[in-house]
């Protein structure tokens, strides 16, 4: 925000407010406060603020910043960090939606095979694998259980295997699987 912006935004303020004095020194110390914000934000603010239950008096600066992300950080996701509800890892928010997916496939892989061929599998192997080979893996494993899952199972198999076909051609491929 320019200096010169700040002194209109509190022109409006003075419209609103009789009583709100402007001087040097406090232009001053608002610019010092206010000058990181951007002057859209503020105005939106000031606009709730004369609207709202404390509208009878000048808001304070505290009130005109609250929630309000500074210019240089606007563009910017704040980094937080969630709980992975199945490894109880920690991972970033930005990163959330891949990571559960993988667990997910991992889970699934491990439930399988332990189900089905007696076997358990290294999970943290998994976890730490590049991505292109990973999915081969997954595919080619969802490929080998395909028969011995229940039809629910495989129409779920099936739209992971064949994500681009509709559920009517899913349905068909699944009941064929079954009619054999």
């Amino acid at each position: 925000m320019k200096k010169k912006e700040l002194i209109n935004f509190m022109s409006r303020i003075k419209a609103h407010y009789q009583d709100f004095d402007i001087n040097d020194f406090k232009i001053d110390e608002w610019y010092e406060q206010l000058k990181d914000y951007d002057i859209l934000d503020l105005n939106k603010k000031l606009d709730s603020h004369v609207k709202g239950e404390y509208g009878d008096y000048p808001p304070k600066i505290n009130y005109l910043t609250h929630d309000l992300i500074k210019s240089f950080n606007k563009g910017a996701t704040p980094s937080y960090i969630v709980e992975c509800p199945m490894c109880h890892c920690d991972v970033s928010i930005q990163r959330f939606e891949i990571h559960y997916s993988r667990c997910s496939a991992i889970n699934y892989l491990s439930n399988k095979c332990e189900k089905h061929f007696g076997a358990k599998i290294n999970k943290q192997a998994l976890y730490v694998m590049e991505d292109d080979k990973f999915d081969k893996l997954y595919i080619n494993f969802l490929n080998k259980i395909i028969d011995k899952n229940t039809l629910e199972e495989t129409k779920i198999i099936m739209k992971i295997l064949y994500p681009n076909n509709s559920d009517e051609v899913i349905n068909d491929m699944v009941s064929s699987l079954f009619n054999k």
